[in-house]
């Protein structure tokens, strides 16, 4: 879970409900909204906009690529003590508002077990003259209302020594609750009191709601009574009872608080004709939708970014297309060799799905249109976008650490020049340098003692799967929240089940094929430790994998071979394990003055993934800051050996760029 994108995206809705109900609770003065129940749907509408909030306009979802480019490098393991308990200050407090909503649940649960408590424990009462069931209760104060299909109003036990005017006024208020089926409306209210019950805004407007209900109730008894002044004698009389804890969740006779507003109400006998008050909820209606769009567009809520290692000097233009995924595109080696660069533009049509269906070239030299097709065809566009045409168009600016950046991409991984493809896939998992890529052997991005794991891949592949091993995760990553969900949707086994015996291979292949049958562009991983499996979803370049025929991605596997205390492989290891990557910001310094180039800081990993330690290994002064703000917040998956958490020292390079 990206902590500091929920909390992002609960400060923006956060405002937005609040600068909403700022601005929506002057309009029934504008609008002169005299009748409460002009003002009760009105509030209603205005609470059914603020739930409405994230589906007004489509999250907004960066793609971080291009400009400022990071390459991870191992350089040792070292083991270190078992890891402390740590909780992150943003995780906690996450925690402090899910407590916070179980705590209301908790009240509203209870005062529904009072309602039942006092129903129980009532007497009945012959000759009501109303259809509900009308008890006497010794434990209330006040005439409550509660119930849908059963509906009951249960009344005070001295209610028989009010006049017959006031019993009839009272009884016609509670009457009226059953009619309109107050009692849902309340009990609905209070559910969205507990989710939001840290915004003060929706205290408000619920109290809002609540009163305006009152109101209206109270205007229609005078009507049918035609006698106010026993109503208001009535209000009165119970105001003057002994207070009692305002707990359970149903529409009660009378709240003291807003006694003074009710019984002023009740006085002026408002009215608005038929027309004016279609007119003002029609114009209420309209400043609402206005005001949904405002607060929306001025906070934004934002999906998780889609993290994209384009080359170093490039810049992709989708003019607008919506993406569910796409895959890097790579500066041609033999491009930067020749210093080759300028615009390519490639045409791709998509079928109904979003997915690529054919492709061509529209300009651009040979080289550089030649590597933005072959990402492109492997991209998959939102399913709003099937059907249609797109251009696609790609800058490439030579890079101004060309040279460097053609070096360190050449030894690491044989030409790629994002520097995070290819290599050993799957890092240290559960206790063996599992998982591989298989393009290491072609072109060498592993080296070292890194045909160790490669002799090992078959054996893994065919070994068994561990009795009872139950699938504790099921990570997707890069698809949007509709994705995600339409695919574990399609998964044949999910969180907490048990996975069938039989070799690892099967269970890659099970899993692979549904992967498969969503998207051909789709890899699957699966992580094995003891009896407890993790299966990582994610498109093509996203994560490594393995190049073979059929969705198989890298294995990690328990095993007891010995494993060495240091070990040097390919640079996407450590890459491959970043969980929580946080994009640096170019300081608005170093581009007045032009500059760029790489930053290099050596990290420390802890056992829990966090970085606890970073040193500036080189860079320019006005980009380094930018550098260890970001990378101090990054969190990697753990790294294990023979089970235990150990701390890792690894390189990292910024790569900032001026486009």
């Amino acid at each position: 879970m990206n902590t500091a994108l929920v909390w992002s995206n609960l400060l923006a809705y956060s405002l937005q409900v609040g600068l909403l109900v700022a601005l929506a609770a002057f309009v029934p003065a504008l609008l002169r909204m005299r009748a409460a129940g002009a003002r009760l749907i009105y509030w209603q509408l205005l609470l059914a906009a603020c739930l409405l909030l994230p589906w007004v306009r489509p999250w907004h979802r960066e793609v971080i690529a291009a400009n400022v480019s990071v390459t991870t490098l191992l350089t040792s393991v070292a083991a270190a003590p078992p890891a402390h308990f740590h909780l992150a200050a943003g995780n906690a407090l996450l925690y402090l508002l899910a407590a916070g909503v179980v705590a209301r649940l908790a009240w509203l649960a209870a005062g529904l077990w009072r309602l039942r408590r006092y129903r129980r424990r009532a007497v009945r009462l012959d000759n009501s003259g109303v259809w509900a069931e009308v008890l006497l209760s010794s434990e209330v104060s006040s005439p409550v209302t509660f119930g849908w299909r059963h509906p009951v109003i249960l009344l005070p036990e001295r209610f028989p020594q009010l006049s017959r005017a006031m019993q009839q006024a009272i009884l016609c208020h509670e009457d009226l609750h059953v009619e309109r089926n107050d009692w849902l409306f309340t009990v609905a209210e209070e559910l969205v009191r507990a989710v939001l019950w840290f915004h003060p805004a929706i205290w408000w407007l619920l109290a809002e709601i609540q009163l305006a209900r009152e109101q209206a109730v109270d205007a229609r008894v005078v009507q049918i009574t035609e006698s106010r002044d026993h109503y208001v004698d009535a209000l009165l009389d119970m105001a003057g009872a002994r207070p009692e804890l305002d707990l359970a969740p149903a529409p009660l006779f009378l709240r003291k608080r807003h006694l003074k507003q009710r019984v002023i109400e009740i006085v002026r006998e408002a009215t608005m004709s038929k027309a004016r008050r279609i007119f003002a909820l029609a114009a209420g209606v309209v400043f609402l939708a206005a005001g949904c769009w405002m607060v929306t567009g001025a906070f934004p809520l934002a999906a998780a970014p889609q993290m994209v290692s384009d080359s170093p000097g490039v810049a992709v233009d989708l003019g607008g297309a919506p993406l569910m995924h796409r895959s890097a595109v790579d500066y041609p080696s033999a491009a930067l060799a020749k210093g080759i660069q300028g615009t390519a533009v490639v045409e791709v049509r998509l079928d109904a799905s979003g997915m690529v269906a054919g492709a061509g070239i529209v300009s651009g030299p040979e080289e550089l249109a030649r590597a933005l097709l072959q990402s492109a065809v492997n991209w998959h566009f939102d399913r709003s976008a099937g059907g249609t045409t797109r251009q696609v168009i790609a800058t490439f600016e030579l890079p101004q650490e060309r040279a460097m950046a053609t070096g360190v991409s050449a030894g690491a991984t044989g030409g790629i020049g994002s520097g995070v493809s290819g290599g050993v896939a799957g890092g240290v998992g559960g206790g063996v340098a599992g998982g591989v890529a298989s393009g290491v052997g072609r072109s060498g991005g592993g080296g070292g003692d890194s045909h160790i794991v490669l002799d090992r891949v078959a054996d893994l592949l065919s070994g068994p799967i561990p009795p009872n091993t139950v699938l504790k995760s099921i990570v997707i990553s890069r698809l949007s929240d509709q994705a995600r969900a339409d695919l574990l949707a399609r998964l044949p086994y999910h969180e907490g089940d048990t996975l069938p015996p039989g070799k690892i291979s099967d269970v890659m292949h099970i899993f692979g094929q549904a992967a498969a049958e969503f998207d051909e562009h789709l890899r699957v991983q699966l992580h094995l430790a003891g009896n407890a499996a993790e299966i990582e979803i994610a498109p093509v370049g996203s994560v490594p994998h393995v190049t073979t025929d059929g969705p198989v991605g890298s294995v990690a596997a328990e095993g007891s071979a010995a494993i060495p205390q240091k070990i040097k492989v390919g640079d996407a290891v450590q890459a491959a394990n970043l969980i929580t990557p946080v994009p640096p910001v170019y300081p608005p310094e170093a581009k007045q003055a032009r500059v760029q180039g790489i930053v290099e800081l050596q990290a420390t990993i802890g056992t829990d993934g966090h970085v606890i330690d970073l040193k500036v290994v080189r860079g320019h002064p006005l980009l380094v800051q930018a550098a260890l703000d970001a990378v101090k917040q990054w969190v990697y998956r753990p790294t294990l050996l023979n089970g235990q958490p150990v701390e890792v020292v690894t390189t990292i390079q910024v790569n900032f760029t001026l486009q």
